[in-house]
């Protein structure tokens, strides 16, 4: 009876040597898994699942408030619509190829704002957040989100350097007479002095570099203006002695603007005033009227006991009256003073021609000083402006989540593609592992057999050696 010494099986030797027979193989099939695996996660799987966030605070006035320096409305969300993200898009040729219009039909682009109390004080954070697959790279969507909130500190310093610092000397300009233009020259003073004030109160007295070789501070700008005009303060009143001067001319000498063509116009407003006199008198007298009707004790239909004892008291009840009355008086005195002035200008034909052409030069001297400060505060508050206002990341420049990082890429791609490769080696050289398996096992017979098969084998080795001896 003949038996079989089995084989236990393949052992994990067997395996590891057959896969590796073909080693060549094994490395270019794992190596092409891993580059095109590793590409197409990075290039094409992260583009369309990773979503970039952003999230920073502004140092910028008003703007964490809902505001812009100028009072302004300022909407957050305003910062993601088509035409800001077309605007950024065209701001820079590295946003070509940008799809802000895939960003926008697909509403793959938000902006939260968040509030945290940290120390007693509040902090303002806003966050973008967008698709990945709509830029070609996250360098590119890192600058890109970053342009489009520092929006906000661009329109910031578009206000000021936009703003009409100049209104009152173009209304000085459109004047018809010598007291507006006084006026305008003196409120322009006080707008731009003003100015000063609020912007040391938002910033500090900070340096302003409106040239390479300047570095000085807000306040050496705005003393600089006052003492050009002679700032005084009376009682807590200040005023400019320099148009107070020209105000005190005027008022003494009468000076009329282009005294032929204002001529008619001075008659005119003289008239006017005369006129508003009249009406005055007239309700002046009908007020009068009123209360001689009720102290006298007689009653009519249209003056009732009931309309004039409003509180019950006489003379509460006629307290609205004369108060009425007073008023009335106080605008026909401001009237007749005003028809003086005229009747004086209009007596000296607008007076001496040298004297006017004097006081007009010193009024244009003003006027030219004034432009030329105009244009210094434009030049400091846009400076300041600038280099106050940013946008401060409160952490990575940019998040990434959703994607495959490139650790775990590189890992998940390389073992893939060996296990690849190791079963394609396995599969082209499976009979390898059959022909082990074959000759790891062998025929043997019975016991019995295999002594009569030694002694046979015994014997005719000592029949060879006989043989040999002889």
């Amino acid at each position: 009876m003949e038996y079989y010494e089995e084989d236990e099986g393949v052992s994990l030797g067997q395996i590891f040597k057959v896969i590796f027979r073909r080693w060549k193989l094994l490395l270019f099939i794992t190596g092409i898994i891993f580059v095109f695996g590793l590409l197409g996660s990075q290039l094409i799987y992260n583009k369309l699942k990773t979503e970039y966030s952003s999230t920073v605070e502004y140092n910028v006035v008003n703007v964490n408030e809902g505001k812009y320096i100028d009072d302004s409305k300022f909407n957050y969300r305003d910062l993601i619509q088509a035409s800001v993200l077309s605007k950024v898009k065209e701001s820079d040729e590295k946003y070509k190829k940008v799809d802000v219009e895939g960003l926008i039909k697909n509403e793959n682009i938000s902006i939260e704002k968040n509030t945290k109390d940290s120390n007693q004080t509040s902090v303002v954070t806003f966050t973008v957040k967008v698709r990945g697959k709509y830029f070609p790279n996250s360098e590119t969507a890192k600058d890109f989100i970053y342009d489009v909130l520092n929006q906000a500190v661009l329109d910031t310093i578009s206000i000021i350097e936009n703003s009409n610092h100049k209104m009152y000397l173009k209304a000085y300009n459109d004047a018809k007479d010598y007291e507006a233009e006084i006026n305008y020259l003196n409120q322009e003073i006080t707008y731009l002095v003003g100015n000063y004030d609020k912007l040391i109160e938002l910033y500090g007295d900070v340096n302003s570099n409106i040239s390479d070789k300047d570095n000085e501070k807000i306040s050496t700008y705005k003393v600089a203006l006052e003492n050009e005009f002679n700032k005084q303060t009376n009682n807590n009143i200040i005023t400019y002695k320099a148009i107070e001067d020209l105000r005190n001319e005027l008022t003494a000498k009468n000076y009329v603007k282009d005294f032929k063509n204002n001529e008619e116009a001075l008659k005119n407003k003289k008239a006017s005033l005369e006129k508003k006199i009249e009406e005055n008198n007239t309700t002046i007298k009908s007020l009068e009227d009123k209360i001689a009707l009720y102290n006298s004790g007689k009653k009519s239909n249209e003056y009732t006991e009931a309309d004039l004892m409003i509180s019950g008291n006489a003379n509460d009840a006629f307290t609205p009256l004369t108060t009425e009355i007073s008023k009335l008086q106080a605008e026909n005195a401001k009237n007749l003073y005003d028809i003086n002035i005229i009747d004086a200008q209009l007596a000296n034909q607008g007076g001496d021609a040298n004297e006017i052409k004097s006081f007009e030069a010193r009024l244009n001297k003003i006027y030219e000083a004034l432009d030329k400060y105009a244009d210094i505060y434009k030049n400091v508050s846009t400076s300041v402006v600038k280099n106050e206002s940013n946008v401060a990341y409160t952490g990575k420049a940019l998040e990434a989540s959703g994607g495959l990082g490139l650790i775990i890429s590189v890992l998940l791609f390389l073992v893939g593609g060996f296990v690849v490769a190791a079963i394609v080696n396995l599969i082209l050289d499976r009979k390898y592992l059959k022909e082990g398996y074959n000759d790891n096992a062998k025929v043997i017979d019975s016991p019995k057999k295999e002594v009569e098969s030694n002694q046979q084998e015994s014997k005719a080795e000592e029949v060879a050696k006989e043989t040999k001896e002889e």
